[in-house]
């Protein structure tokens, strides 16, 4: 047998408790810890006020190891489009998803010379990805088999790799299953873990308003059109389908805004109040003139001058502009086009 200086292990960080704690208990054993954390592209639109530019980051720090964030947006779209074991409640393909992670954390492993993958998984938490059949598909289809190790529930699970060759005490893990949180605090609050994420927001693809959006996109432009841009622009922002050819997309605050005009780029229209603050407006096709009416009285809804009884509305795509005086469109009066 090595000896136990020579362990290592790769963690799988999403910035959640559950990970958090997987990770800070190979620590607590003496393992070297290697963090990875694979971007897929749908963490909410980042905030100001947030401190660090990635959940995974912050995670990382506060448990004391290393990490290293790779982004797998672009590749990750494919998988999207069709995964082979289908969709969770919205369109969350989470077996293909954890499966494709645990496949490239097992490389990254191979390059940092560690021995084994750890991840934050517990037994019966989420039904689509974490029942015992599910786990067990994972560890076949990623080429990982027995050397992922699931700390929180391993001693509910067949013995690991890592646990016979005594890398890993056994003893020393938990037999945690279902939904609840009420263990892992009580694990956090005993190792000192005093400040970790609520169960809030989390991936987008399994928020059902996401997946409306997501279902229009692909009906208008079919699955092997999508692009990352595109899905990114469903992250933010009021979304108006106006005819199988045009899209708008109105921001809801200021990150938002920020967020929808570094997509929008020169490609795409913008519209925005001359005068009043308000929305960004990202348009989605190439309206005529009536459409280009509508869509400022959809915009002028939204903005500081919804109860004038007209203002001044600008268009942008390139280097043309058009500004038109319009009235803003009553409160109910977008309703029939939001997705």
């Amino acid at each position: 047998m090595r000896e136990k200086t020579r362990i290592g292990c790769v963690a799988l960080l999403s910035g959640g408790l559950d990970s958090m704690l997987a990770a800070a208990l190979m620590k607590e054993q003496g393992i070297k810890v290697f963090g990875v954390s694979f971007d897929i592209g749908f963490d909410p639109i980042p905030r100001k006020r947030r401190q660090w530019a990635h959940p995974a980051l912050k995670a990382a720090d506060i448990v004391g190891i290393p990490v290293e964030i790779m982004d797998i947006s672009e590749e990750y779209v494919s998988l999207l489009m069709n995964p082979p074991h289908g969709y969770g409640s919205a369109v969350n393909p989470c077996v293909d998803c954890h499966t494709e992670m645990v496949r490239r954390a097992k490389k990254y492993m191979e390059s940092k010379g560690a021995d084994f993958i750890v991840t934050g998984e517990v037994k019966g938490q989420r039904p689509m990805s974490q029942r015992t059949t599910q786990l067990s598909v994972v560890e076949k289809e990623s080429g990982a088999g027995d050397i992922l190790l699931r700390p929180l529930s391993a001693k509910l699970l067949e013995e690991t790799l890592p646990e016979r060759e005594g890398w890993v005490d056994r003893e020393k893990l938990y037999g945690i299953s279902g939904r609840g949180r009420t263990d892992q605090i009580a694990m956090a609050e005993k190792m000192g873990i005093d400040e970790f994420p609520q169960p809030a927001g989390g991936c987008l693809l399994a928020d059902e308003s996401f997946a409306k959006r997501f279902l229009d996109m692909v009906d208008v432009k079919g699955k092997e059109n999508v692009t990352i841009k595109d899905l990114r622009l469903l992250k933010a922002g009021r979304h108006f389908r106006l005819s199988p050819e045009l899209k708008i997309i109105v921001g809801r605050d200021e990150d938002e805004n920020e967020y929808l005009l570094e997509l929008a780029g020169e490609s795409m229209g913008i519209v925005e109040a001359v005068d009043y603050l308000g929305p960004v407006t990202v348009v989605d096709g190439s309206p005529d003139e009536n459409e280009m009416k509508l869509i400022m009285e959809i915009a002028a809804r939204y903005g500081k001058g919804r109860n004038e009884s007209r203002i001044s509305i600008k268009y942008r795509k390139g280097d043309y502009e058009k500004v038109l005086d319009v009235a803003p469109m009553s409160a109910k009066g977008p309703e029939r086009w939001i997705i």
